[in-house]
């Protein structure tokens, strides 16, 4: 996984290398871009917390000895919390996002005359 996200980041500068000459690249796709850039270093930070003794034993650290098989965690991860915890930060933004879409969308109407 280490490998596959510093491949990852290099394709990602590569290509924004690449396109600069070629487009413009707009904030939003910037602000998309920089978002997804950010799901693999996630999902490497979660694998490595959760086998902490095994990510020292990567590199000759720890008590344990690296191991390369695929097991079942014991005990297991709860499904259901791991599926709230995902969906929670979605649903916040969609709650709160007509409470404060006069901060974030800039009014087309004309100012009104004092």
């Amino acid at each position: 996984m280490l490998i596959c996200w510093a491949i990852h980041e290099v394709t990602a500068v590569w290509d924004v290398v690449f396109a600069h000459d070629k487009r413009e690249i707009k904030p939003v796709e910037q602000w998309v871009h920089g978002y997804l850039a950010l799901l693999p270093l996630l999902s490497l930070v979660l694998v490595v917390v959760l086998n902490w003794s095994q990510f020292l034993a990567l590199f000759g650290l720890g008590t344990e000895a690296a191991r390369s098989e695929i097991v079942l965690r014991e005990p297991p991860l709860a499904v259901g919390l791991c599926a709230v915890d995902h969906c929670h930060p979605a649903d916040r933004g969609y709650r709160e996002w007509p409470a404060n879409r006069a901060l974030t969308l800039p009014s087309t109407a004309a100012p009104r005359a004092a």
